[in-house]
């Protein structure tokens, strides 16, 4: 445990501000990002532990008006709100059972559409029975890297 040192966030910012430049004026090669993306994950190790965020949440809640610093960092402690459980009522049960229906008939027709845009890729038409199906838009996200 003696040779473990805290985390020092202003050094990480300034270190990965440095990276960042560099990258940009073409000093490093751009493929950098990736190891951003893994040093992202890595810190999960921390911040998606269960136990640690239980032991960090019990600290913060000691604090009056659940808010605090630690070494330069301000942070507020919020508790958890929570939700409600419509179920018990019928009417509410008949009108979801209705929406879910109308998802259904809606993720059958963002189907059909799909298949028109495809076809009308190569040229063709879809119709079904007697109806053009319309060719929807295509709006591309953008490109990304995933790391493992």
């Amino acid at each position: 445990m003696s040779n473990i040192q805290k985390v020092n966030t202003e050094h990480f910012k300034q270190l990965f501000k440095s990276i960042n430049s560099a990258i940009v004026n073409g000093e490093l090669p751009a493929l950098e990002y990736v190891k951003a993306i893994k040093i992202g994950k890595l810190v999960d190790i921390i911040t998606k532990d269960k136990k640690v965020r239980e032991m960090a949440l019990e600290e913060a809640a000691r604090y009056p008006e659940g808010q605090g610093s630690y070494e330069g960092l301000e942070w507020t402690y919020k508790k958890g709100s929570g939700k409600y459980d419509y179920s018990v009522d019928h009417e509410y049960a008949a009108l979801k059972e209705q929406r879910d229906k109308l998802d259904d008939l809606i993720k059958e027709r963002q189907e059909l559409l799909k298949q028109s845009y495809k076809m009308a890729q190569r040229g063709d038409e879809l119709v079904v029975n007697g109806e053009l199906i319309p060719v929807p838009k295509f709006h591309p996200y953008s490109d990304s890297i995933s790391v493992k």
